[in-house]
């Protein structure tokens, strides 16, 4: 069980969180091929994933510090959390606190998302790995 994250795979976890932030803020602007659905869902879908990827250097070293758990427990308490507050967002829009429009699709989007982000952060884990062994193996000689 891997219990820190490498800096390769922080690093590359931050700029996934940074480059979708960006792309859903932009999304809401787009004009083009599949309009609707870009600007209707594209922020739904991206939201859950930076913001996944943003807390989870944070939320796994916390749980690591404070509670002794695995990361594999923690990358669940991220997604749950990151999942959790998108969907209270939609349930405020539903019952007026909020403004926008309640759609339950909005709810799969984040659901989509999220688990887009859990399997993006488990084969960045693996590459990270690989990579990590690799240099292992070169600085050992």
């Amino acid at each position: 069980m891997k219990q820190v994250k490498s800096g390769f795979d922080s690093l590359c976890g931050l700029s996934i969180g940074m480059i979708s932030l960006t792309l859903g803020a932009y999304s809401k602007h787009y004009s083009g091929v599949y309009e609707e659905f870009i600007t209707g869902y594209g922020l739904d879908l991206v939201y859950p994933l930076g913001h996944y990827f943003l807390s989870r250097g944070g939320v796994q070293a916390y749980f690591k510090e404070k509670t002794y758990t695995t990361m594999e427990k923690a990358t669940a308490i991220n997604a749950s959390a990151i999942f959790g507050c998108c969907t209270a967002f939609e349930f405020a829009q539903y019952i007026g606190i909020k403004s926008g429009t309640f759609d339950t699709k909005d709810i799969v989007a984040y659901a989509i998302g999220t688990t887009i982000a859990v399997g993006l952060d488990l084969l960045l884990d693996k590459k990270a790995s690989k990579l990590e062994k690799m240099l292992n193996l070169t600085n050992s000689k």
